[in-house]
């Protein structure tokens, strides 16, 4: 399916979002949802899988803190280390 919208429009949207029904409530489940979707799309192309390195420059350290922090979470609810998974 192809999106012909605005790239920076929906980045921004993103960066908004707190659930897709207009609740006042913040949808935690919903936004990592959309999170493990975006990573499984990357996973899931080995173009843009060696694409990662090259554009690694652009995780802030805000960034990669919060995705290293996520995994701790990941591991520890599995009770595995950070990184054990295949890539």
């Amino acid at each position: 399916m192809a999106w012909s919208g605005n790239y920076e429009a929906l980045r921004q949207y993103l960066r908004d979002f707190t659930n897709i029904g207009g609740d006042p409530a913040y949808d935690t489940h919903g936004i990592l949802m959309l999170l493990l979707a975006l990573a499984d799309n990357l996973r899931a192309s080995p173009a843009a899988v060696a694409d990662l390195p090259e554009l690694a420059e652009t995780i802030t350290p805000e960034h990669a803190a919060f995705l290293e922090k996520l995994s701790r979470w990941a591991a520890e609810a599995r009770h595995t280390e950070p990184g054990d998974a295949a890539v």
